[in-house]
């Protein structure tokens, strides 16, 4: 049976639409690096799977199975961010010409 990790690990290649082979590229792997942490055969020393989090754009706790968020910081939708922005922009102004003198 394979670990979470390697099930998530190929799941978020395959999300993030990257072959064995491009993701191995980014990391400057050889391509079956990739294959044997995704069956299991193998698992990554700590630093490469921090290379792997950041290739990703993965938590390490969604990788390791410790969190079903893959990201927890990213903002879902871009639009959102950028009306938040104008409305707090907008507060900004707002407040400043009510303190002026």
């Amino acid at each position: 049976m394979k670990s979470i990790f390697a099930q998530r690990l190929k799941e978020t290649r395959i999300a993030n639409h990257l072959t064995q082979e491009k993701l191995a590229a980014r990391l400057d792997y050889g391509y079956t690096a990739i294959a044997n942490y995704e069956s299991g055969r193998n698992e990554p020393s700590i630093s490469d799977f921090v290379r792997l989090c950041e290739a990703l754009n993965a938590s390490a706790d969604y990788l390791l199975g410790l969190s079903d968020i893959r990201r927890p910081y990213a903002v879902a939708d871009r639009q959102l961010l950028e009306d938040l922005m104008e409305r707090a922009h907008a507060l900004e102004m707002h407040c400043a010409a009510l303190l002026k003198p």
